[in-house]
């Protein structure tokens, strides 16, 4: 990999006035409320799924998604990828069999994942995966047409519609899951609303793009050159899948069908925020540093603004749940799910944290280093599937030991990754650490703080009373803590506000200019 000369203060200042990270800045304000509106409509959904399904139904759906997800990365062969790495100027020679290509590759990939329903459901000898497989099949074509344009709509740089349509899929899914959940479809009910929700999706992206792929050629002899292109994204979807869902397919072999749904309930509530942020990032992060990918000085900066910002918003959330999850708990599940509740804690806290990887992947795909990406994707399942295999073998069903054990690993890789990578980059290792940590460790400190005033007599409270204290404490604790060092960090965040949001953020913490916060 090319290294590049250290990134200075001159190097950063044309980033700050340039219009992609404007146009950075409103894509990330354009996906929040998405990611917003998920967190919410998941966490509505885990309610009442939480209170209808036994811990064995939620064992079988952790199986169903993990090798769901192991057989999707095919879906769309890695071509949209690729065209937006490839740029505006090759879209039109490029468009038609992109499109076409992964029309193909979703029928292929859903034949195979109809086809492998049987000996998985065998090897974990639980029958209620065939079905559940099978419809997640049945909702992959359909879900193509999205896939395919929108590429235009990233190169194009526009979140806003990206954003509607994510919004809209994630109304139609969730909202049916609650409503066939309480119509007593029990597990199936999660997997039912995804071929309405692909199809609304390839129908709203189809308007918003406002092209008609069919009309377009198959364009046969670029196939050779795209499908060479994708096969090291393949490799990288591929092998995040066993980064993102290794640790099921590891655990349904090695513990009891209750202590993988306990897990899996667990890690979904508290990682949810990762996987929300990481795929809106993927939207707006990857086509944005598409376009300066050969200016690496620029580049570089960009991937340690990109740390510091997401950090920001991310550690907030996530060390506010570990701290609010008990009472929670015990408000909607009366104890249900209590056994979880500590995993879910540790899960919270590395959170943050292992959004690293998905900024250096971003990074590495922008600037065409597809191989770099898929050895990546490759260390980071090889870790993880190791980690909770020799972690299952030493705890067996102790929920709190896999938590240490599985995020311990994970926010160890994920801060040695981003690490290495931006350092080879030109970001010095001062710079890096001053990116990443600041944010997460005030978040944790203030997580600390209300853990401490809970247990002296916030926790003698009702449950309604008590996750209010515990939420309005850490909110009070961090902003002000934020306020006094993290006053950078909150201006950077303030400028790449769009329109008038980024006055009214600093106005209402009292921020200094950003030249001044430094």
């Amino acid at each position: 990999m090319q290294r590049i000369p250290p990134v200075d203060a001159a190097a950063a200042e044309p980033l700050r006035e340039a219009p992609l990270r404007r146009a950075a800045g409103s894509g990330f304000s354009w996906m929040m409320p998405v990611l917003l509106a998920g967190k919410v409509l998941h966490f509505a959904v885990q309610m009442v799924l939480g209170a209808l399904l036994l811990d064995e139904q939620f064992g079988t759906l952790a199986i169903a998604t993990a090798v769901a997800t192991f057989v999707r990365v095919f879906t769309d062969g890695g071509i949209p990828q690729v065209l937006v790495q490839r740029g505006r100027e090759h879209y039109e020679r490029l468009a038609g069999p992109s499109f076409w290509i992964t029309v193909c590759s979703s029928l292929l990939t859903a034949a195979l994942l109809a086809g492998v329903s049987l000996p998985v459901a065998r090897l974990y000898g639980d029958p209620a995966l065939v079905p559940l497989l099978g419809v997640i099949a049945l909702s992959l074509p359909l879900d193509a047409p999205a896939a395919a344009l929108r590429s235009k709509l990233r190169m194009d740089l526009r979140f806003g519609a990206i954003a509607l349509i994510t919004l809209g899929s994630l109304v139609i899914r969730y909202a049916t899951v609650i409503g066939l959940a309480y119509a007593g479809y029990g597990v199936m009910s999660f997997v039912i609303p995804l071929p309405f929700a692909a199809a609304f999706a390839s129908l709203a992206t189809l308007a918003a793009a406002r092209e008609l792929p069919l009309r377009r050629g198959g364009g046969w002899p670029a196939w050779k050159e795209l499908i060479g292109s994708s096969a090291w994204v393949l490799l990288t979807s591929f092998f995040r899948g066993f980064g993102r869902n290794g640790d099921y397919l590891v655990l349904g072999l090695t513990a009891s069908q209750a202590t993988v749904g306990q897990y899996f309930f667990g890690y979904q509530l508290a990682a949810q925020i990762a996987m929300l942020l990481a795929m809106n990032m993927q939207q707006v992060l990857f086509p944005v540093l598409s376009r300066v990918a050969s200016d690496l000085p620029r580049h570089a900066v960009a991937i340690a603004n990109t740390m510091r910002v997401l950090l920001l918003a991310a550690a907030p959330i996530s060390l506010g749940l570990a701290v609010t999850i008990e009472p929670l708990e015990t408000l909607i599940w009366h104890g249900k799910w209590s056994r979880a509740v500590p995993l879910m804690q540790i899960f919270a806290v590395v959170t943050p944290l292992r959004l690293l990887p998905d900024v250096v992947l971003a990074s590495l795909a922008a600037r065409g280093l597809f191989r770099g990406a898929a050895l990546l994707g490759l260390l980071e399942g090889i870790q993880l599937m190791l980690a909770t295999w020799a972690t299952s073998l030493a705890v067996g069903d102790d929920l709190v030991g896999l938590a240490l054990g599985v995020g311990g690993s994970q926010a160890a890789f994920a801060l040695a990754a981003g690490w290495y990578y931006a350092v080879r980059c030109g970001v010095s290792t001062a710079d890096f650490l001053r990116a990443v940590l600041p944010a997460w460790l005030v978040a944790c400190l203030a997580a600390a703080l209300t853990a401490l005033a809970d247990r002296a007599g916030l926790a003698s409270l009702a449950p309604l009373p008590r996750l209010a204290a515990d939420a309005g404490l850490f909110l009070v604790l961090f902003v002000v803590l934020a306020r006094g060092v993290l006053a950078g960090h909150l201006a950077q965040l303030a400028t790449s506000l769009p329109g008038p949001l980024g006055p009214l953020v600093r106005r209402a913490l009292l921020l200094p200019p950003l030249a001044r916060c430094t």
